[in-house]
Formats: C-alpha cells, structure tokens, sequence
C-alpha cells in the first residue's frame, strides 16, 4: 500500500500532488478524481470529499506551467559551488521562456531580457503608495518590536484607515481596499474589544466599524507554504475571494515554520512571497519582533529576529520603541524614498475609546531622552549602581549602553547624578543632594473621568 498520509498533512500533501498534475497540463476534473482516490485510500482519515473538490478547485485556477504553481522553497542549501538544483523563482528548473520586448526591441531570449536606460525610461511608472511614504502598493512593510509593545493595536488601526480610506495618524493618505488580517497569537474576545475602542477613536459605530471590508483569520494555524515548498493553495482561496489590498501576518514567524536564520531559506520564502503579491495585487503587512538593545545592537535594522535577508527583501522597516502611550517610531528602511526617521504615535484612552497622534521626530528625540532620565534617576534613587549594573537594568528596558552613557554624562554636568569609588575602586552612581533634597511636587486634584481612565486596564 502506498505511504499513508496522517491527520495534519492531509491539505498539503493532496495540494502538493494538484499541483504536479496541474503543471502537466491535467485539468481541474482529473485532478480531481485523482486526488479524491488518494484521499480514500492513502488520507488517515480521509478528508470530506468538498474538501477535496475545494483543492482541486483552487489549483486549477491557475495555468498550467502557471508563474505561481512552479516556485518552489528551497530547504536545505544546495553545494556553494553548485547551482544544479537551485530552483528559480517563478519558473520550473526544466522551463526556458522567451520573454517578450519590455519598452525597446528585446535584445536577447530565455530568461533574461537585456534592456538600455532608454527602455527602462519609458517603462518607468512614479511610486503609488497603499499607505503614504511607509507601505507601497504591491509592496511589503515589517513592522518589529519587542512582544508587549503594542503593535497589534497598530495593526488593528492600520487596517482600519485602510478600509475606510482615512488617512493614518492625520498624516500618511491611504488607498482604500480590503484587508485579510492573520491573527495567529490573538483571541476573539480581544480582537473585538480593541477595535470598539478604535471604533469609538474614529467615532464609527460598531455597525459601522463591522461593515468594513476587513476579514480575519484568528489562530487557524495558517500556513504560507506546503510540505513541498509551494504557496499554500487554501490561504490563496482565502486572498482571492477576499480580493485584499493590505494582507496582514502577525507574527510572521508564526505562519511560515522556517528557520529564520537560515539565508536560504528566507530568500526562497520572500522569492514566495514576491509572487504572491504579483499574481494577487496585494501589499503585506508583517509582524516581526525586535531583539532588546544591547551595546552591539542599537541599529534597528540590526536588533531584527532572523537572517539579514529579511531585512533586504521588504521594501519599509518601521521600528516600534517607547512604551504604550508615547511609542516611538523609527521609519528605518524605504527602498521607494527617503526614509522619515523617527516620529512619536501618542495614544491616549478615555471613556472606552482610544486616539492615537503623531508627533514630529524632534519631539520623538526628546521623549525618548527624557524616559532614559527618568529611569536612570528612579534607579538610583533606590540605591547606588555601579556601572555594570546600571548597563544591565537599562538593558532590561531596551535602553543601550551608549544612550545611558549619553544620558549619564548630561545628569552629571547638571550636578544631579555624581559618581563615587566604591568597593576594590569601582564607580558606584549615585543621586546627589540637589535631587535628594528636592521637594517632592505638588499634588493636583484630578477629575473623576482621569481617575477613572487611569483604572481601565488595557491588554498589549
């Protein structure tokens, strides 16, 4: 009897077989037959037969030789000195195709097409952007920073300025359009009472908010890729019937199942992903994380989870730093522009809704100095540190050792931190009287509405 094919590869492995049938030309029918047997004979246990039917339907959609169905990841490097079976992206290793004239005469066949600067000059087309300056149509936008943050607040408002065409922050037009939102690490429950909040910040009813054309895959443990290497055809139904301009995959590590630190393997998958976005005409949104700041990795692009490869393969970076409430925002890569640098998203909650902001970066710059003063005088206001362990608490905030040093030498020229010898001739960090002595500040009377704000406990 032929291998048989358990419970939890059952959808991948007949796609996988659909898609070999459909590349030799088979149609939607006899793929069909054929892996409805499979399924009853080698599937354990057996998939209804809609089930089936609904993946041969989705195979057959595409062409056969189709420009999607070919392209296949890579998981295990080939020899460094071999490109023997190094699939290329887009096209079957046994395929040769002559491509067709791009602007001027078409110089050469096969694969490639060899162009002069007047070609490419014709053919230019100026940047659209889904979302302004940060997310280009047909483009790929990573969003990282470290769990806790709350980045999926700012996803939830990015897909709701983009389903309704509002701009972002009051700052960044957006292009209307649907939104496919993968939701691996979130609840239902959470998801909706975000969004009333949200709701409530647009000032849209929740009928209103509900209507939107924004749909969701909440912990359906989707996958991008099969066992073979190929897109996923179920998650390709979903985006074809949705018809999105904005797929949103948070957290990215969660729907892809590789080694993130693996060169190969990443290219392949964003070769993938690339493809993706072609045939669908949609733009990606990715949820990453950030490794915390340590003395060797201030840069952000660096503190990225993963291979370098990530990095290059997106086109928008944007770094979420700060805390809840005052993030900072460090727009790190743009492959369509300059990059904008940093800038301030303030959000502020009351009375069940919450608005966010955007402030400039000069006000950016001086929030976040401000918080590692705060800190740095906090600290030591329960004691002296030495240096190492001030390095070490300020590295369990996310605060570099370079920025505390920075910050250090400014509190010191105010005369409001000083530095003493400690045991075996440390330097031991210290308050000095001019902040020990210090009044403590007035109190103020508050509103019941701000007393009653500050008691709302919102979830991250």
């Amino acid at each position: 009897m032929e291998d048989q094919i358990p419970e939890g590869r059952r959808n991948q492995d007949l796609a996988s077989l659909a898609g070999t049938m459909r590349r030799r030309g088979m149609s939607e029918d006899e793929i069909a037959a054929a892996i409805l047997v499979a399924n009853k004979q080698r599937c354990d246990p057996p998939l209804p037969d809609e089930e089936v039917q609904r993946i041969a339907a989705s195979v057959g959609r595409y062409a056969p030789e189709s420009t999607l169905l070919p392209v296949t990841l890579t998981l295990t490097k080939p020899p460094s000195n071999s490109i023997e079976n190094t699939p290329v992206a887009g096209l079957p290793t046994d395929h040769v195709d002559v491509v067709a004239p791009i602007g001027g005469q078409q110089q050469q066949q096969g694969r490639f097409c060899r162009q002069t600067l007047g070609d490419l000059r014709a053919n230019y087309k100026p940047t659209r952007w889904l979302i302004e300056h940060l997310l280009p149509i047909i483009g790929i936008l990573l969003m990282a920073g470290i769990p806790g943050i709350g980045k999926t607040w700012l996803v939830l408002l990015f897909a709701l300025v983009v389903a309704t065409g509002r701009s972002l922050l009051g700052r960044f037009q957006t292009r209307q359009g649907a939104v496919l939102l993968v939701l691996e690490e979130e609840d239902s429950s959470a998801v909706l009472e975000r969004l009333d909040a949200l709701y409530a910040g647009l000032e849209l009813s929740q009928e209103e908010g509900d209507a939107l054309p924004i749909h969701v895959l909440i912990q359906q443990g989707v996958s991008l890729v099969t066992v073979e290497g190929t897109l996923e055809p179920e998650l390709l139904r979903h985006i074809e019937e949705v018809k999105p301009v904005l797929v949103v995959l948070d957290p990215f590590r969660r729907v892809h199942g590789l080694d993130e630190n693996d060169s190969g393997q990443m290219s392949a998958l964003f070769n993938l992903l690339r493809q993706l976005q072609v045939d669908m005409n949609c733009s990606l949104l990715l949820i990453h994380h950030l490794r915390k700041r340590s003395e060797h990795t201030e840069d952000a692009l660096d503190r990225l989870r993963g291979s370098s490869d990530i990095a290059a393969s997106v086109d928008s970076v944007l770094e979420i730093g700060g805390q809840f409430g005052s993030l900072v925002v460090k727009h790190s890569k743009s492959k369509r522009g300059r990059a904008l640098g940093s800038f301030l998203i303030k959000s502020e909650m009351m009375s069940g809704a919450i608005r966010f902001s955007y402030q400039d970066s000069d006000i950016a710059a001086e929030i976040d100095r401000e918080e590692i003063r705060k800190f740095i005088l906090q600290i030591l206001s329960e004691g002296p540190l030495n240096q190492s362990k001030l390095w070490e608490a300020g590295k369990e905030r996310g605060f570099g050792r370079d920025r505390i040093k920075k910050a250090c030498v400014e509190l010191e020229k105010e005369r409001l931190v000083e530095q003493q010898v400690g045991p075996r001739n440390s330097k031991l960090f210290i308050l000095t009287d001019l902040v020990v002595d210090a009044p403590a500040p007035p109190s103020t009377t508050r509103s019941q509405e701000e007393e009653t704000v500050e008691r709302e406990e919102w979830v991250l």
